[in-house]
Formats: structure tokens, sequence, C-alpha cells
């Protein structure tokens, strides 16, 4: 029973303004990216993994540009989330099939890893932006 006072601080240890568990999101994003990459690394050229992984990551920066230029970034409403949703079932998951598979069917195992590793890195941007905003709106304090 000792450890429950222990435990209960560790839950509500802060680091740099943010609960210490909500790191894990923006780390899990990163270590995946990088594992990903690495695997790439090891099986492609240069320019191939250069290529590969700079063509993923186009894709989720230019969304995460597009949105925080329109102010939809970080949805507020409940009508705005769930609008984003019907969006995504809608238009995002088909093509994101459509892509994966292609990639799959005329690239190679190894060209996906630099593809996926440069997608997930490039969503880093938007996590990281809504993970600032969490911290400064809801966790400051």
């Amino acid at each position: 029973m000792s450890s429950t006072p222990s435990r209960k601080r560790l839950r509500d240890r802060k680091v740099l303004g943010a609960p210490l568990q909500e790191w894990g999101a923006p780390a899990f994003v990163l270590v995946c990216s990088g594992v990903l990459l690495g695997r790439a690394a090891t099986q492609l050229s240069l320019t191939t993994f250069v290529l590969g992984s700079a063509g993923g990551a186009l894709l989720p920066l230019a969304l995460t540009v597009k949105l925080w230029r329109e102010g939809r970034l970080f949805l507020r409403s409940a009508a705005d989330v769930e609008r984003n949703r019907e969006r995504i079932d809608r238009v995002s998951i088909p093509l994101g099939w459509i892509l994966g598979f292609g990639l799959i069917a005329f690239a190679g195992t190894a060209s996906v890893y630099a593809v996926a590793g440069g997608a997930v890195l490039g969503l880093f941007p938007g996590i990281l932006a809504n993970f600032l905003r969490l911290r400064r709106e809801l966790w400051a304090g």
C-alpha cells in the first residue's frame, strides 16, 4: 500500500509543463519513424531512401500547413470534430489504402519502410503543435 502515494506523485509529475505520461505520444511518433527509417536505410541506396522518406513526409506536412493556414489545426467544437471524422472516413482512409497497395506493388518492401517512416515523421509537426497547445491551455497552471 505504500506504493500508492508514490505512484500518484509520479502520475502528477510534470516535465516542461506537461504531465509525464503525455510525453509518450510525441516520443512514440519519433521512435516509430526512427525505426522505420532505420530499417529502410539498411536496405536501400541513399537516393532511394531520401526520395522515399521525403515523398512520404511531403503529403502529411502539406496537410498540416493547409490545416494551420485554414485555422483547422486545432479542432475545438464537437461539430468540427465530427465533420473531420466524416472526411477521414470518406476520403483519407480509402486514399491511404490505395496509396499503400500501389506502393507495395510497385516499389518493394524496403521502399515502403522509407515512405512510411517519412509519413510518420511528416505527421510529427501537427502532433507536436497539438501537444504544445494542450500544454499551454490544459496542463499549465
